[in-house]
């Protein structure tokens, strides 16, 4: 039975007709799993800063529930696949469309697993090789405007201290990133709102679509909220690349004395008792430190001050995920501390070794030892 309101005139494909696809407890529990799910996925992919994924994923959801087909779509405002992203997940949707028309969607739960179904599917059903294939259309959209982003934005990102080896790395990594969010979340949900939508429930995926986004809304505001101070993954991986490189520490070496000299002259850094977190000086070094990093890659960071025998020693940490590197010291006389067997026993009695939460940091914690301890690529 379809719900009050839909466009009866539609035509439902042969498999809606099944019990199992058509009764309220089979739609409850496909809607209700995947208004719990969306807001996970937002959430998490919000944390790692995937963004595209995050478009393709409104632009998908929207066209089928609210849009029509993607190709009806194209057809009446053909300049729409001219635009990057959009275009190609429309013309996705028409194509998932037909398939799911023709083939009834398989088990929330086989989709659930999907790694594995498609590799077994694939070997034994032409209809799953089918299927799979327009999925990797899906993934496909995405992976191309990454690798485009990469190519257009290698020289503002990379040069002069990374080269192509480690943009290679870093967008294999965000590509792995895709094929996992597309696994774990992204083809579950489209063949639930398929399933809800062509078995004539256009209201109910309507309103399971519509929940979805809206939940995600607080999800998403709250993972963001709560990231600010985090470096997102690949941040850390190319900022870690960059610490090992032999020209970036010279210039990031420069940048760190001249910063901690000065500092100590105008009186900035505070006299604390423990190591804490400069409020003062950290904002004026990060916004000194853009200059030779790229991306938030600065917000990784801060400048610290404490006090040892009645005077004040500055120094630079960085945070790369839970591990705090402490990278520079320096003393009330002006010498840089650049290893760790430098430091004094006083000062070392000061830190402990661990990890820690960004945000929700103690300044006395390191997790490694300091800039030259950290060997060069």
């Amino acid at each position: 039975m379809q719900d009050a309101g839909d466009d009866r005139g539609t035509r439902l494909p042969g498999w809606a007709t099944a019990a199992e696809n058509t009764s309220p407890l089979a739609v409850t529990l496909r809607g209700a799993l995947a208004v719990v799910s969306t807001p996970v996925f937002v959430a998490v992919a919000i944390t790692l800063r995937q963004f595209h994924v995050l478009v393709l994923l409104l632009i998908v959801l929207v066209a089928i529930a609210f849009l029509g087909s993607g190709e009806s779509l194209l057809t009446r405002y053909p300049v729409l696949g001219n635009i990057k992203l959009l275009g190609g997940a429309l013309r996705v949707t028409g194509a998932l469309d037909q398939h799911y028309r023709e083939h009834r969607p398989r088990s929330f739960f086989l989709y659930a697993v999907y790694p594995l179904y498609a590799l077994i599917g694939s070997v034994v059903s032409r209809t799953v090789r089918r299927e799979v294939l327009l999925h990797a259309r899906v993934v496909g959209v995405v992976a191309i405007v990454l690798v485009l982003d990469a190519l257009f934005g290698y020289f503002t990102v990379y040069p002069p201290y990374l080269g192509p080896d480690i943009a290679a790395l870093l967008l294999l990594l965000q590509l792995v990133l895709v094929l996992g969010f597309s696994s774990v979340y992204l083809m579950p949900m489209l063949t639930t709102v398929y399933t809800i939508a062509l078995s004539g429930r256009k209201t109910t995926m309507r309103v399971v679509v519509g929940l979805s986004l809206l939940l995600s809304v607080f999800s998403g505001g709250w993972a963001w909220a709560n990231t600010q101070e985090v470096l997102p993954y690949l941040d850390q991986v190319r900022l870690s690349a960059r610490l090992r490189s032999a020209d970036f520490r010279h210039d990031l070496d420069d940048l760190a004395e001249m910063f901690l000299d000065y500092s100590q002259e105008h009186g900035w850094l505070v006299a604390n008792v423990k190591p804490a977190v400069d409020g003062k000086a950290t904002p004026k070094f990060r916004s000194l430190v853009r200059g030779v990093v790229s991306g938030v890659e600065y917000r990784s960071f801060d400048v610290i001050s404490f006090t040892v025998a009645g005077k004040t020693w500055g120094g630079i940490r960085a945070f790369l995920g839970r591990r705090v590197l402490l990278l520079y010291l320096r003393a009330p006389d002006g010498k840089m501390i650049k290893r760790s067997a430098q430091m004094p026993k006083a000062v070392r009695a000061l830190f402990r070794i661990g990890e820690a939460n960004p945000g929700r940091h103690r300044a006395d914690v390191v997790s490694a030892g300091l800039i030259d301890d950290i060997p060069l690529k």
